[in-house]
Protein backbone atom coordinates (compact mmCIF):
# COMPACT_ATOMS: atom_id res chain seq x y z
CA UNK A 1 0.00 0.00 0.00
CA UNK A 2 1.62 3.25 -1.14
CA UNK A 3 -1.10 5.64 0.10
CA UNK A 4 0.98 6.75 3.12
CA UNK A 5 4.17 7.28 1.13
CA UNK A 6 5.40 10.76 0.17
CA UNK A 7 7.02 11.31 -3.22
CA UNK A 8 10.09 13.50 -2.78
CA UNK A 9 11.13 13.71 -6.41
CA UNK A 10 11.20 12.06 -9.76
CA UNK A 11 14.48 12.36 -11.62
CA UNK A 12 16.58 10.05 -13.77
CA UNK A 13 20.14 9.90 -12.54
CA UNK A 14 23.28 9.07 -14.48
CA UNK A 15 26.29 7.50 -12.77
CA UNK A 16 27.96 10.06 -10.52
CA UNK A 17 24.93 12.40 -10.24
CA UNK A 18 23.42 13.42 -6.92
CA UNK A 19 19.74 13.97 -6.15
CA UNK A 20 19.10 16.26 -3.22
CA UNK A 21 15.80 16.43 -1.36
CA UNK A 22 14.75 18.09 1.92
CA UNK A 23 15.64 15.00 3.99
CA UNK A 24 19.08 14.36 2.48
CA UNK A 25 20.61 13.27 -0.80
CA UNK A 26 21.03 10.19 -2.94
CA UNK A 27 24.14 9.54 -5.03
CA UNK A 28 23.99 7.16 -7.97
CA UNK A 29 27.46 5.70 -7.91
CA UNK A 30 27.10 3.42 -10.90
CA UNK A 31 26.24 -0.12 -11.85
CA UNK A 32 28.01 -3.34 -12.69
CA UNK A 33 26.97 -5.30 -15.77
CA UNK A 34 26.41 -8.99 -15.18
CA UNK A 35 24.61 -11.88 -16.75
CA UNK A 36 23.10 -15.00 -15.27
CA UNK A 37 23.13 -18.00 -17.61
CA UNK A 38 21.43 -21.28 -16.84
CA UNK A 39 22.17 -24.34 -18.98
CA UNK A 40 19.88 -27.28 -18.39
CA UNK A 41 20.00 -30.75 -19.89
CA UNK A 42 16.49 -32.14 -19.50
CA UNK A 43 16.52 -35.73 -20.72
CA UNK A 44 12.79 -36.19 -20.01
CA UNK A 45 11.71 -33.87 -22.83
CA UNK A 46 12.31 -36.56 -25.45
CA UNK A 47 10.14 -39.06 -23.60
CA UNK A 48 7.38 -36.47 -23.10
CA UNK A 49 7.44 -35.63 -26.82
CA UNK A 50 7.35 -39.31 -27.77
CA UNK A 51 4.44 -39.91 -25.39
CA UNK A 52 2.51 -36.98 -26.87
CA UNK A 53 3.07 -38.22 -30.42
CA UNK A 54 1.94 -41.75 -29.49
CA UNK A 55 -1.17 -40.33 -27.79
CA UNK A 56 -2.10 -38.28 -30.87
CA UNK A 57 -1.53 -41.28 -33.17
CA UNK A 58 -3.74 -43.40 -30.91
CA UNK A 59 -6.46 -40.77 -31.01
CA UNK A 60 -6.28 -40.58 -34.81
CA UNK A 61 -6.43 -44.38 -35.06
CA UNK A 62 -9.52 -44.47 -32.85
CA UNK A 63 -11.22 -41.80 -34.96
CA UNK A 64 -10.61 -43.44 -38.34
CA UNK A 65 -11.05 -47.15 -37.58
CA UNK A 66 -14.38 -48.94 -37.74
CA UNK A 67 -15.45 -50.11 -34.31
CA UNK A 68 -17.20 -53.46 -34.42
CA UNK A 69 -18.31 -55.96 -31.79
CA UNK A 70 -18.95 -59.61 -32.55
CA UNK A 71 -20.53 -62.14 -30.19
CA UNK A 72 -20.40 -65.89 -30.72
CA UNK A 73 -22.48 -68.25 -28.57
CA UNK A 74 -21.95 -71.98 -28.92
CA UNK A 75 -24.62 -74.25 -27.42
CA UNK A 76 -26.65 -76.79 -29.40
CA UNK A 77 -26.14 -74.44 -32.32
CA UNK A 78 -23.76 -71.57 -33.09
CA UNK A 79 -25.15 -68.06 -32.88
CA UNK A 80 -23.25 -65.05 -34.25
CA UNK A 81 -24.20 -61.41 -33.70
CA UNK A 82 -22.50 -58.14 -34.57
CA UNK A 83 -22.81 -54.48 -33.65
CA UNK A 84 -21.32 -51.46 -35.39
CA UNK A 85 -20.40 -48.73 -32.89
CA UNK A 86 -20.70 -46.10 -35.61
CA UNK A 87 -22.82 -45.79 -38.73
CA UNK A 88 -20.10 -46.99 -41.10
CA UNK A 89 -21.60 -49.33 -43.72
CA UNK A 90 -20.38 -52.84 -44.40
CA UNK A 91 -21.09 -54.72 -41.17
CA UNK A 92 -23.50 -57.11 -42.88
CA UNK A 93 -20.93 -58.01 -45.56
CA UNK A 94 -18.21 -58.53 -42.96
CA UNK A 95 -20.51 -60.70 -40.84
CA UNK A 96 -21.37 -62.89 -43.86
CA UNK A 97 -17.65 -63.30 -44.64
CA UNK A 98 -16.94 -64.17 -41.00
CA UNK A 99 -19.73 -66.78 -40.88
CA UNK A 100 -18.50 -68.33 -44.15
CA UNK A 101 -15.00 -68.48 -42.66
CA UNK A 102 -16.37 -70.22 -39.54
CA UNK A 103 -18.20 -72.77 -41.71
CA UNK A 104 -15.03 -73.39 -43.72
CA UNK A 105 -16.47 -72.00 -46.96
CA UNK A 106 -14.69 -69.63 -49.29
Amino acid sequence: DTSKMLQVGLKSLKPGEIFEYPGGSITFEGYIQWVNLNFVADSGKKFALLGGIVAILGLLASLFTRRRRIWIRVESQVEVAGLAKNDAPGLDVEMEQFIRMLKGEK
